[in-house]
């Protein structure tokens, strides 16, 4: 998976599935503020 698939598919668990930053995170491996980021871009 790439980066950008990978940025779009966070987008759309936290936007259109309802998902929190913290539980995509914690499946990404990545902190939340760093997921925040990603879908603000």
């Amino acid at each position: 998976m790439t980066l950008a698939a990978r940025n779009k598919a966070m987008a759309r668990a936290y936007l259109e599935h309802g998902y929190a930053l913290t539980e995509i995170g914690r499946e990404a491996g990545l902190h939340y503020a760093t997921v925040s980021r990603i879908i603000k871009a």
